[in-house]
């Protein structure tokens, strides 16, 4: 007859994987209650998988900006006055100008640069001042008059 080992550990462990063999088939019943558990746990894995791929990415990103993203190009012209009439028609000015009738507008148009802006709609002066200096259109900046109006009633 063979004799049993002598160590406790391995006569607990022999005696545990006889008592599995011998074991029957388990009946378990995994109702729907089970997707609650297993949802945030596969959701979370995958986030913390992504997470761990951007971390992953963070020093190719940097590299690649450092050696492709382009560099902001230095003007020649380092301060900008941009003189606005509210009112004034574009048309007549350079008429005028070309005239003889605005001999100070004709010399700062010569020396620098005179245009007539584009008209945002609606073509108000509050949306209009807005929308030059945000460089948005109204739906993005919002002011479409000089009053704020109640959604509901439109009354200010």
């Amino acid at each position: 007859m063979r004799k049993l080992p002598a160590r406790p550990a391995a006569r607990i462990l022999l005696t545990l994987s006889v008592l599995l063999l011998l074991a029957g088939r388990a009946q378990a019943y995994v109702g729907p209650g089970a997707g609650f558990v297993l949802a945030p746990l596969f959701l979370g894995l995958l986030i913390g998988v992504l997470v761990f791929l951007v971390i992953l990415a963070l020093p190719f990103l940097v590299l690649y900006r450092l050696l492709f993203a382009k560099r902001p190009v230095r003007g020649r012209v380092r301060r900008v006055v941009v003189l606005g009439l509210d009112g004034l028609d574009p048309g007549l000015a350079r008429r005028y100008m070309e005239k003889g009738r605005m001999p100070n507008f004709a010399a700062l148009a010569k020396e620098g640069t005179f245009r007539p802006l584009s008209i945002p709609v609606p073509s108000i002066s509050p949306s209009s001042w807005s929308s030059f200096m945000s460089g948005a259109d109204a739906s993005r900046h919002a002011i479409f008059d000089f009053l704020t109006r109640d959604p509901c009633t439109y009354a200010p």
